[in-house]
């Protein structure tokens, strides 16, 4: 989602399309990883990368059901090992509050520059501009949207680029199904 909702925060004008994308299944974690090598410096290199700067660019997603995500963002010049770059790690953790909400906590880090006030202030902006401004109104939106049907039900289209989403809901799907069993007395 992040070429179509974060075009003020994360977008990469069009990279992600051009990248690879893997996702592999380990149990009940999912890793989602997208590589776009050679490509404009990302928005979290900014003050770090000239604009413009080739680089090798990553975006590495563990999920651990049922709603524990592990991000992984980084950068380097192309064609250098990726610990010589910019990494910028996140965690997602969403807890229920009622049937009908839930909490939404995340965090972030960088591995370069720790000292400087100036480069914290851009990457809370960044985070502060997608999640606040980007991300929250079209979760509500989609929430409000389904006026309480199931979301299978509900028979949402799916892009190839969804993939990964989809596989997430199909483990908690069977994981429901599972905790539902009734045991044979």
């Amino acid at each position: 989602h992040i070429e179509f909702v974060h075009k003020g925060s994360f977008a990469g004008n069009g990279v992600i399309f051009a990248g690879q994308h893997e996702l592999r299944q380990d149990g009940q974690t999912l890793h989602s990883n997208w590589w776009m090598p050679d490509v404009s410096a990302p928005p979290h290199t900014m003050g770090q990368y000239e604009p413009g700067t080739p680089t090798d660019h990553w975006l590495d997603m563990r999920w651990d059901a049922p709603a524990s995500m592990l991000l992984e963002v980084g950068a380097t010049p192309a064609g250098q090992p990726r610990g010589e770059g910019i990494i910028v790690h996140q965690a997602h953790i969403i807890t229920p509050e009622s049937d009908e909400s839930s909490h939404y906590f995340w965090a972030t880090s960088r591995s370069t520059d720790h000292a400087h006030e100036e480069m914290d202030a851009v990457v809370r902006s960044l985070m502060e501009q997608a999640f606040n401004v980007e991300d929250k109104p079209i979760i509500e939106a989609s929430y409000a949207n389904l006026d309480g049907m199931d979301f299978w039900e509900a028979k949402p289209a799916f892009l190839g680029i969804d993939s990964g989403g989809t596989k997430a809901r199909r483990v908690m799907q069977q994981r429901i199904a599972a905790e539902q069993e009734v045991p044979a007395a």
